[in-house]
């Protein structure tokens, strides 16, 4: 996700469909360590409310995201990219 993103562009990217496996994909994404600090707070685009103290970034050594991603998908169902999807077919939900 760019994060320079308008919230119109944002919304292009949410997705209408109930998400499959999408507990799963949740709980994974909040469960993977931080990697990266940040003292920058992240702001939901759509409403103008501060969501999250600071936006800090998560990695499994893979693949990398930040706190508002898991936020957009877990309330917008943010649309992630199809590769991580395979990813955690093949990882996670085999697991």
């Amino acid at each position: 996700m760019n994060h320079q993103m308008s919230a119109e562009e944002l919304k292009k990217y949410f997705d209408i469909q109930p998400i499959e496996n999408k507990e799963q994909i949740l709980c994974y994404l909040k469960s993977v360590p931080w990697v990266a600090f940040t003292s920058q707070p992240a702001i939901d685009k759509i409403t103008g409310d501060q969501i999250l103290d600071a936006n800090n970034a998560r990695s499994d050594g893979v693949w990398h995201w930040y706190e508002d991603e898991i936020y957009y998908f877990e309330k917008y169902n943010l649309r992630l990219k199809s590769e991580f999807i395979e990813y955690m077919k093949k990882g996670v939900f085999e697991s």
